[in-house]
């Protein structure tokens, strides 16, 4: 019988099998990944981008959504939002990615988008629907709560991302009766969540499938785009398209990382790229691959390297999410108010909102992500199989070393293990190992195995 010193000799030989096959991953402790390490600088890009986006908008809320075509300076600014959004459908598309391979979890992955994405839109509605907007609207307070569109106005929101209008709001504003313009991308980032997770179901969010995903998903943008007028005819093919080209470069981002590394001769070469194709029908894809890779090159320097900033929580989404109505009843009442000035009223109110929420809805309501996952799964595990500890979705096509890296801090058994040849499995009482299994500080998928058992690779 082995002693204690020599039983971890055999799950190590396993641990770099796997990593000749699949690869050394690369873990925040790595300096490569991770929105949620503290040593990088997505936290602070996000913000950054958020409040660019933000001071764009607030060019639309002054002179609408068509400006005069000749102001060149004006329609330079309008589209930098755009250069925005696709900025963080870039890092959404990089980050999601990361997470769902090295976090396997259909229902840890659910719960933790809709915990990121609902419950500060639920309280924008609500603040702007019942407590700011009878304040604002032309109608009066017994028309205003007794229209249909004032109870509707929530659900739909909450469930949709579609900006719809309240009685009497703002409807003699430049930029109409939209309440808050920013929400119809998050159909759009939903969209994302799904399809990277139909993905991973289906055994494909693997290198092996991975290029040949990319490869069909640009070539449909291609045709699209240069070959037919849907775009043109079709706003959710316009939009669509746009956005889910950039979620896309940062998906193969993160799954090619070690093919393509993020630096600064990157960086110089796609923006090259992008500025010679510039005057050519090919400009958007180049721009947007260029807009992302440097932003996720941005985001995974160390913050000692670069900027020096190091944000106490993430305010982006709450910048991206209280700007539009913010702006709106600024330029109510200041009718006629510059664009400068606009900026000083809307920028610190804007950002000071996005701290409270912060540390008063969306960091509580994150933190609730164990309690709320466990509850769930425990409640719906005799119906639900994905719900059950250990069994996620896609394992084939999903980081077979994360489990044994993220095994503690997770807290899920690995994939079951698979037999060699025709040989079953021997009792554990005849197994002279199993008796110190539970001694060893492995996952129970790389423990000893007398019994001809292994993790089975392809």
């Amino acid at each position: 019988m082995e002693t204690d010193a020599t039983l971890p000799s055999q799950p190590r030989q396993q641990l770099l099998a796997l990593q000749r096959v699949y690869g050394r991953p690369q873990h925040f402790s790595e300096g490569e990944t991770g929105a949620e390490k503290a040593d990088n600088n997505f936290r602070t890009l996000r913000i950054l981008t958020a409040l660019m986006v933000a001071a764009t908008h607030c060019l639309w809320v002054i002179y609408g959504f068509e400006p005069d075509e000749k102001d060149v300076v004006l329609n330079v600014l309008m589209q930098a939002s755009h250069c925005g959004i696709c900025i963080f459908f870039g890092l959404s598309g990089y980050l999601i990615t990361q997470s769902l391979m090295t976090r396997p979890d259909f229902l840890h992955f659910t719960i933790s988008r809709i915990l990121r994405l609902c419950p500060l839109v639920i309280f924008s509605a609500l603040l702007m629907g019942f407590v700011a907007g009878p304040f604002f609207s032309t109608a009066s307070f017994a028309d205003y709560y007794g229209d249909w569109r004032l109870w509707a106005y929530v659900p739909l929101n909450a469930v949709t991302y579609s900006d719809l209008a309240l009685p009497g709001l703002f409807e003699t504003a430049p930029a109409g009766s939209e309440i808050n313009v920013s929400l119809w991308t998050l159909k759009y980032e939903v969209m994302g969540y799904i399809g990277l997770a139909m993905l991973a179901a289906a055994g494909l969010l693997t290198r092996r499938f991975l290029w040949v995903i990319g490869l069909i998903a640009i070539g449909f943008f291609c045709y699209v785009s240069y070959f037919t007028t849907l775009r043109a005819e079709i706003a959710f093919m316009q939009h669509g398209l746009r956005f889910g080209f950039a979620f896309l470069i940062g998906a193969l981002l993160y799954g090619y990382r070690d093919i393509m590394p993020l630096n600064i001769w990157g960086v110089l070469s796609f923006t090259g790229l992008a500025i010679v194709t510039n005057s050519t029908p090919y400009m958007e894809p180049f721009r947007i691959i260029a807009l992302t890779y440097a932003a996720l090159w941005i985001g995974t320097k160390p913050i000692s390297s670069l900027l020096y900033i190091k944000p106490a929580g993430d305010y982006s989404y709450g910048i991206f999410v209280f700007h539009w109505p913010i702006a709106q009843m600024v330029l109510q009442l200041n009718p006629g108010i510059s664009y400068g000035d606009l900026l000083l009223y809307v920028m610190p109110m804007t950002f000071g909102l996005a701290v409270l929420s912060w540390n008063l809805i969306e960091r509580p309501v994150l933190e609730s992500r164990p309690l709320v996952t466990d509850y769930l799964r425990q409640k719906f595990a005799a119906i639900y199989p994905l719900a059950e500890p250990g069994i996620d979705f896609g394992r084939r096509g999903l980081d077979v070393m994360s489990s044994y890296h993220e095994n503690e801090a997770v807290g899920r058994p690995p994939r079951p293990l698979e037999p060699l040849g025709d040989g079953a499995r021997q009792n554990s009482a005849s197994d002279p190992l199993s008796s110190r299994e539970n001694e060893l500080d492995l996952p129970p998928s790389l423990r000893p195995q007398a019994s001809g058992y292994v993790r089975r690779v392809k």
